[in-house]
């Protein structure tokens, strides 16, 4: 079964330059340096989150959390402090056990000194990652569930959001994770009235495009088109292209040859021209000739040829000597 991964919802900045990430998921799937478990003063385990994780770091967390010393009988962190173990078959190094307030059921009473301890408990869990250089940490949401007593889950993720803006340094990579959808739209509320919005592009959470002409949504908001593509033709309508220009060539070749026949006769002859053309109409307006003498007509006979110069055209072969 392929392993599960928190999702970045979207991405932010403290005052000091610290990038927190505010993420869809459970601390459990998480991958990096640490996590901050929601825990009990007893520091053994319980039920939600806190359960969770255990179920999920195995015997090794088990043990390592047995391990932890007890100020008090009962009592191995006190509210508003922080622990650190070993996170057993975790996808991380460490696990930062912290432990936020109960906070009472009536609205009537006062709040600040449970909310002192949740940020405590928030301040302690990031020492701690500073102190043993874990810079990639993801927070559960400490007492945001039925901890939170009457108090309203704007305003414990206020107080979650305002210690870690005090507190993160420069270098931080922090994921704030939420699990349930109310929790994932309030903490991105909040978390814009408290943090700067960063403007690093977040790596894309969304499917792929299901086709290269699919649309796709660049940072601005703003839609890009694939410029259009110019159409090449086929083989095959080159090849007919071609072969229509070649029978094209073809007619008119033909065209100009069969119009050159006609223009010259069969005989050889040039075809008339307008000069030829005018000079017959000339000879054709003149009175006609005397009839000549038959000696004259005899000998005139002898000399002449056809207009053709073929002597074996009917009609008009050359006259012989008497």
């Amino acid at each position: 079964m392929p392993a599960r991964e928190v999702r970045e919802l979207s991405r932010w900045t403290t005052r000091h330059g610290a990038l927190v990430r505010v993420c869809a998921g459970s601390i459990v799937d998480f991958c990096g340096d640490a996590v901050v478990n929601a825990a009990n003063v007893g520091g053994l385990g319980g039920g939600g989150i806190d359960g969770a994780v255990n179920h999920a770091g195995g015997n090794e967390l088990l043990t390592a959390r047995y391990k932890l010393p007890q100020v008090e009988p009962g009592v191995r962190i006190p509210t508003g402090e922080s622990r650190i173990t070993v996170a057993g078959k975790l996808q991380v190094n460490f696990v930062i056990h912290s432990v936020g307030p109960c906070y009472p059921l009536s609205r009537d009473e006062d709040h600040r000194e449970e909310d002192g301890q949740l940020r405590s408990a928030y301040v302690t869990a990031l020492e701690l990652a500073h102190k043993h250089k874990l810079r990639r940490v993801a927070f559960a949401l400490i007492s945001a569930g039925v901890f939170r007593g009457a108090r309203s889950l704007q305003e414990i993720l206020a107080v979650t959001c305002r210690a870690i803006d005090e507190t993160a340094r420069s270098g931080d990579d922090l994921s704030l994770c939420a699990y349930a959808d109310e929790e994932q739209f309030i903490l991105q509320e909040v978390a814009a009235s408290v943090f700067i919005r960063d403007k690093r592009k977040m790596s894309r959470t969304g499917p792929a495009p299901s086709s290269p002409a699919q649309r796709a949504e660049d940072p601005s908001g703003e839609l890009l088109r694939a410029p259009p593509k110019e159409e090449k033709p086929s083989a095959a309508a080159s090849a007919g292209s071609s072969g229509s220009d070649a029978k094209s060539h073809h007619k008119v070749g033909a065209s100009n040859n069969n119009n050159d026949n006609d223009n010259k006769n069969t005989n050889g002859a040039r075809a008339p021209s307008a000069s030829d053309i005018d000079a017959a109409k000339v000879v054709a307006t003149r009175p006609p000739h005397p009839v000549p003498h038959p000696v004259q007509k005899a000998v005139s006979a002898t000399t002449s040829t056809s207009v053709s110069g073929n002597p074996s055209e009917p009609g008009r072969q050359a006259c012989k000597k008497p």
